[in-house]
């Protein structure tokens, strides 16, 4: 069994050590940064673990559990990026202060954990996995456009997998068990934060990727039992197990190719506009690259419903998000203009008559990049709505 746990585990490394190189990317957002540092703590408690399963040395145990207490907190700050929110203090509290003792057993009590600090630790991961569940689920339309919903969607499903699954990682709890399946779970988790990352994924992707892999390594394992009668329940969960594992690694690996060439030979948002020449009209412009084609224009038939003190304040403004306001009135007039259009950035086109684009980056966070291409975007454009 536990060849089974090395081999699964040394899948689950193959992935996370992909997602974590692929992480190492210019113009990284807040977000990018926090996932980058849940990668690489990922990495070192799947390397130690790897290394522990061939070589029993004992402070392997320490750095294997140290690593795991802090994945509660590091996930719970990445929930809270992706909502934009904080989480309520007494939630903070109880993931950070758990963190700390487990870290300090990790670090105290040797390399056989007593039963009762096991079940203790199992309990809080899976306590705290639960709670950063709840804390997405209640905040899931706080001020997030559709499109954020869907990827806040996708974290919340990711997580809730993976809080069932990892409880499974004790072994010590579930001496009887073929295989341990919360290296599943974390790959399952992983390649979906970094495709939110990565502006893409959706529920209903995440869980249709889920179904069909299920049933692909379900059929093999059928497959196996008619060619193989004899073959017995352990086996075929460790092949599942296997089969699932690698599925996932190919998907990641799939997506980190994807995006290496879509960012390699794509062309930005102002490698398009400069493609059309001088004297583009508006349209043409915006016409110019999918993020701005597939917006809306705002005019002041779409505007109507806002006063003016408020158009005022949008005019401010080249390039406007959900953190651009402060006052209270002018917030709420944007996020409820933002619901209405799926987007989460509008875009000045003219002061006069007002007229904006709202567009959908699938972005989370702030990107410096993308922000400075939409201000130099907003600029064109306007002079080109004035010409």
């Amino acid at each position: 069994m536990l060849i089974a746990d090395a081999i699964l585990n040394f899948i689950t490394l193959i992935g996370v050590v992909a997602a974590f190189l692929a992480g190492l990317k210019p113009n990284k957002s807040s977000l990018d940064n926090k996932l980058s540092i849940l990668y690489g703590s990922l990495v070192v408690f799947f390397l130690a673990r790897q290394i522990f399963y061939f070589h029993l040395l004992p402070f392997l145990v320490n750095i294997i559990m140290a690593s795991g207490a802090i994945m509660p907190f590091l996930i719970l700050l990445i929930a809270e990026e992706v909502l934009r929110r904080h989480a309520k203090k007494y939630i903070k509290l109880f993931v950070l202060v758990g963190a700390g003792i487990f870290f300090a057993g990790a670090l105290f009590l040797g390399a056989v954990w007593p039963v009762f600090w096991l079940t203790l630790f199992a309990a809080y991961c899976a306590l705290s996995l639960l709670i950063i569940t709840l804390f997405l689920i209640k905040n899931r339309n706080n001020q997030n456009s559709l499109f954020e919903t869907k990827m806040v969607d996708s974290f919340t499903i990711a997580i809730a997998v993976c809080s069932l699954l990892v409880v499974t990682e004790f072994r010590g709890l579930w001496p009887n068990i073929p295989i341990t399946l919360g290296a599943i779970g974390i790959l399952i988790f992983v390649n979906t934060t970094y495709a939110l990352s990565s502006e893409k994924g959706s529920p209903r992707e995440l869980l249709q990727d889920l179904a069909i892999i299920s049933l692909s390594v379900t059929l093999l394992d059928i497959a196996i039992l008619i060619l193989r009668p004899g073959v017995g329940f352990n086996l075929m969960m460790q092949v599942w197990a296997f089969a699932f594992a690698i599925n996932i690694v190919l998907l990641g690996l799939y997506r980190n190719i994807e995006n290496y060439l879509d960012a390699r030979f794509g062309k930005n948002l102002l490698e398009k506009i400069s493609e059309i020449g001088d004297n583009s009209s508006l349209n043409e412009i915006i016409s110019a690259h999918p993020l701005t084609s597939s917006g809306k224009i705002l005019g002041l038939k779409e505007l109507q419903l806002y006063d003016d003190e408020t158009i005022s304040d949008f005019l401010q403004e080249r390039v406007i998000n959900r953190e651009t306001y402060t006052k209270t009135k002018t917030a709420e007039a944007l996020s409820n203009l933002l619901d209405e259009t799926g987007a989460n950035y509008l875009l000045r086109l003219n002061r006069s008559p007002a007229k904006f684009l709202a567009i959908a980056t699938g972005q989370i966070g702030f990107d410096k990049k993308l922000d400075t291409e939409l201000r130099i975007f907003t600029l064109i454009a306007e002079r080109a709505g004035n010409d």
